[in-house]
């Protein structure tokens, strides 16, 4: 499974990768906030998103997740 991770906290980004690949699956990238977000879909076509609810700026993750579906 291909995932990709949005997550404004660059630490805490790092971390839920290496948990994921724990798990077997394949991190395909990390973004930092909606623009690179949406781009990543784009490029990568994941098959998860793991996206942070609480993230600073404009968006919030439930809006990135709206945008993505």
């Amino acid at each position: 499974m291909r995932v990709v991770i949005c997550e404004d906290e660059i630490l805490i980004a790092e971390h839920l990768k290496v948990i994921v690949k724990s798990f077997g699956y394949e991190v395909v990238g990390i973004a930092h906030n909606k623009k690179e977000m949406l781009a990543l879909i784009d490029r990568v076509n994941p098959q998860i998103a793991l996206v942070d609810i609480r993230m600073e700026g404009h968006y919030d993750g439930i809006e990135i997740g709206d945008e993505i579906l």
